[in-house]
């Protein structure tokens, strides 16, 4: 069975403009982990992502 995983960027900083070098916020930095312990274990063969 395929399944396939929607995930949305986390929360960026703001205060930074320019979106090339804008950091994550502490929320966004803490939703990434968050992510990553969800997913982990799931066995993903592939990851698509845009830019």
């Amino acid at each position: 069975m395929t399944r396939i995983y929607f995930v949305r960027h986390a929360e960026p900083d703001k205060t930074v403009e320019d979106d090339r070098t804008r950091p994550l916020s502490k929320k966004g930095l803490s939703d990434t982990q968050f992510v990553y312990d969800t997913l982990k274990e799931k066995g993903i063969d592939v990851a698509v992502c845009s830019r």
